[in-house]
């Protein structure tokens, strides 16, 4: 279970006008609610201090967003003091559900780490992180949802807040984090030092030239193809030699910079969730691709490894051969199948499992190029015709802001269609980027739309983005 949300951490806090992080102010909340107009955060310096965040959810990605929205939370809470944050507990719950936050959006750039994770019964994972928050980002997020009221006008009504202790139950995820299979680490520390020592190749390198992009388009593009997520599954899960294949090409990824999904994640949704799967599908598409939907996974990776090993003058010898499967995600087309050339070993050995692990790690340094390589093909070729989203925008009441904004955008999306339903905008588009860069991109159109200039993201769900034009 999460421990106790507890309200007991002290930042400085003081604000700077050049240090904005949302897309526009943060509108105040209604006097329907009897708080104040926007407040103003010009003179609050940044500042970021540590947080510790501790959750459980029935995988490990999900553990982790409910880690890294325990921290900011208790923050909030802080700065909120005990009776603001009692009296606005029903919006502080909205807006810090996993629909409504990212949790890594408020905090500051490579200052994330995770702590461990713990399967607990009941077949929940419990997760454990500590970062440094950007404390002006949460104060605007905190007054686009109406809460604090003028709480944030000055300065002087903040508490002055310290890095957080770490909180006794840290002991158990560094105890846990101990608890690892000797060879699986032996694999693990092999596959990190051949990663470090090859020479890295260049991410999101691939031939733009041919391609009728804008310069935004072209950028955005490459950013998204720079952060994509792989899911890695070994083909046979009872074989040895592609199980230990998978957690070498997920370190191989990891240590390139792109995100990877855990392999506990992967294996709580198929092999624990198989109920919820087929309620969701009708079991109309494969388990693979739905288990890629839900840990929103760009390519999908099979891995079959056959590996030989031999014993000669003294030592052991290893040899491998390799069939890679590429599966990009969103569409669940089929990208190709690699194999490797035969010929990869390795030898001098002292153990069989020495130069297993050794020849693994030495056939896929050689094999990453083109994986990689393959995959952002595959997902620059999806991009470029746009993903599809679904924006709704609720209280813009004038259809000459409507038209004004849809004029900004158009040379921003692949292709856009609109439709009025209970005084809400609804805009169908297609647009060549990922979440946080549309809304960016929607928020710097209005901006200059005059009526339009304080539209805030109220929740996102998948592909479908909520704004309120908040006057």
């Amino acid at each position: 279970m999460v421990h106790p949300r507890v309200i007991s951490i002290a930042v400085i806090v003081a604000i700077v006008a050049s240090f904005l992080f949302s897309c526009a102010t943060p509108p105040g909340p209604s006097s329907e609610e009897g708080l104040s107009k926007p407040s103003t955060v010009s003179e609050i310096e940044p500042s970021f201090p540590l947080v510790y965040g501790r959750g459980a959810a029935v995988n490990s990605d999900d553990a982790r967003e409910a880690a890294l929205l325990d921290g900011i939370r208790r923050a909030a809470e802080t700065l909120l003091g005990p009776a603001l944050a009692v009296s606005s507990v029903d919006k502080l719950d909205r807006l810090f559900s996993s629909d409504a936050s990212n949790g890594s959006d408020y905090y500051k750039e490579g200052s994330l780490e995770n702590l461990g994770t713990i399967s607990e019964m009941d077949n929940q994972v419990e997760a454990a992180i500590r970062g440094r928050i950007v404390t002006l980002y949460l104060v605007k997020r905190l007054e686009a949802a109406g809460i604090g009221g003028d709480l944030f006008s000055s300065s002087a009504d903040l508490p002055v807040l310290e890095d957080e202790e770490a909180p006794p139950w840290l002991d158990s995820f560094t105890a846990d984090a101990g608890r690892s299979d000797g060879q699986v680490s032996s694999l693990a520390s092999l596959a990190e030092s051949a990663a470090k020592s090859s020479a890295a190749e260049e991410k999101g390198s691939v031939d733009l030239g041919r391609l009728d992009l804008s310069s935004s388009e072209r950028q955005r593009l490459t950013d998204y193809i720079t952060s994509m997520k792989f899911m890695v599954l070994a083909a046979d899960e009872t074989d040895k030699a592609s199980v230990d294949a998978a957690e070498v090409l997920n370190t191989f990824l990891d240590m390139r910079g792109y995100s990877v999904s855990s392999p506990q994640s992967i294996e709580a949704l198929m092999h624990d969730q198989k109920g919820t799967y087929e309620a969701e599908t009708g079991k109309k598409i494969e388990l693979m691709q739905w288990t890629a939907d839900k840990l929103r996974a760009d390519i999908a990776l099979t891995i079959d490894a056959e590996v030989e090993t031999g014993f000669s003058n003294g030592s052991y010898s290893g040899e491998v051969l390799f069939r890679i499967g590429i599966m990009e995600a969103s569409s669940w087309k089929d990208l190709g199948m690699l194999r490797s050339p035969r010929g990869i070993t390795v030898s001098g050995y002292n153990s069989e499992e020495e130069a297993s692990a050794a020849v693994l790690v030495r056939g896929l340094t050689q094999m990453l190029p083109d994986i990689t390589g393959i995959s952002e093909e595959g997902v620059r070729d999806m991009l470029v015709k746009g993903i599809p989203y679904t924006v709704e925008i609720i209280n813009i009441n004038s259809s000459a802001a409507a038209n004004q904004l849809k004029d900004r955008l158009k040379d921003q999306v692949r292709n856009m269609s609109q439709s009025f339903k209970n005084g809400s905008l609804f805009l169908e588009v297609r647009y060549l980027g990922g979440v946080e860069s549309l809304e960016n991109t929607l928020c710097d159109a209005a901006a200059a739309v005059p009526g339009l200039e304080n539209i805030s993201l109220l929740y996102q769900r998948g592909n479908a983005l909520t704004f309120d034009v908040f006057r």
